[in-house]
């Protein structure tokens, strides 16, 4: 076993109890020295896990366009991570251009078990654990890992860290 207590993680997840019939893939990644484990390789669909990426995904076009978020965008960004707003995330997903955005967007990021959800139904984007783990390494990681630039990840930390107490699940405050 490793000094740090990681090594015990993947044997651990291992050993939980599924009841028959059911799947569960689960990760876990050290923001700090950014060790992850993981469980599970089935790509699972996002619900609202998805949020995170539309984010990304504007905040890497307007990266490569050399300009800030708009007021508007900025609000949606908010209220979409905050507050898991379903209708911000909508908007912000048309205006990436809904699954072709989104996955065009992974794929610069690395993601290869993603894949979009049809037409407006951003909720039913499928992920893996190892894609967002690889995700939350753009957001989270050391700044030379990331297609993002400071500002951005910085912006999306930020947002996360505020996230509505009824809305915090999955370790994120």
């Amino acid at each position: 076993m490793r000094s740090d207590g990681w090594g015990a993680r993947p044997a651990a997840m291992a050993a939980v109890a599924v009841p028959a019939g059911a799947e569960v893939s689960v990760g876990v990644l050290d923001p700090v020295s950014g060790v992850s484990v993981r469980h599970g390789d089935r790509a699972f669909v996002t619900a609202s896990v998805v949020k995170v990426g539309i984010l990304a995904a504007l905040l890497l076009e307007a990266q490569d366009v050399g300009r800030a978020l708009t007021g508007e965008e900025r609000s949606y960004a908010a209220a979409m991570i905050e507050r898991s707003d379903n209708d911000a995330a909508s908007a912000l997903w048309r205006s990436i251009g809904r699954a072709a955005g989104l996955d065009a967007a992974h794929a610069r990021l690395g993601l290869t078990g993603t894949e979009g959800g049809d037409g407006p139904r951003w909720g039913l984007t499928r992920t893996t654990v190892a894609d967002q783990l690889l995700l939350l390494r753009q957001v989270f990681g050391a700044s030379a890992d990331s297609k993002l630039t400071a500002a951005p990840r910085a912006y999306v930390r930020g947002l996360m860290g505020r996230v509505v107490p009824e809305q915090a699940w999955g370790g994120c405050r």
